[in-house]
């Protein structure tokens, strides 16, 4: 089998261009097998194919379940990454959209499920970033890991900041329609 690796960045609000991606890869034969670290897309090349990729933001227990709803609609699940699933399923025939969601409602909880995951991964790093703990333990350390953590800790907050405005955003798109 010949595998494809692909390195590409995306926000959570942008999973409808990524969605599109991932069809363009399979109309010239690459299929999705796996999503890793850093935005590692690995890709199995076979028969070019019109297929719908959809992304869905889904973690913890339960999956069993939930995995078996899709599969009973037709969908294949191909990859996982940090709660992102990645469905699959063929082009319909009839043209009409192959969609997971077909309710603006179920689209909008996607995104409060992303930002509930986003702020739960805040906290911590801003508890550390503003504790007197963390600053007296740092204050005893060098100046390089003293700046490195601080930075690690305001950079974990500030993405994650950034990304939330984005979600929210998109929120208030899918709501306008």
């Amino acid at each position: 089998m010949d595998v494809v690796r692909k390195y590409k960045f995306w926000w959570p609000w942008q999973d409808l261009a990524e969605q599109a991606w991932l069809a363009a890869q399979a109309e010239r034969g690459l299929h999705l097998t796996s999503v890793g670290l850093l935005g590692a897309y690995t890709f199995a090349r076979s028969a070019p194919g019109s297929m719908v990729y959809r992304m869905d933001y889904e973690f913890g227990p339960g999956k069993h379940h939930y995995r078996q709803l899709y599969a009973d609609a037709g969908w294949e699940h191909v990859a996982s990454y940090y709660g992102w699933q990645y469905w699959r399923t063929a082009r319909p025939a009839d043209g009409r959209p192959a969609e997971i969601y077909t309710d603006e409602a179920s689209k909008r909880a996607k995104f409060r499920r992303i930002l509930w995951y986003l702020g739960v991964s805040t906290v911590p790093a801003l508890v550390m970033a503003l504790s007197p703990i963390t600053g007296a333990m740092l204050q005893q350390e060098s100046a390089l890991v003293s700046v490195g953590v601080r930075a690690l800790l305001y950079g974990v907050i500030g993405f994650n900041l950034f990304a939330g405005v984005g979600v929210v955003l998109r929120m208030r798109r899918l709501r306008a329609l």
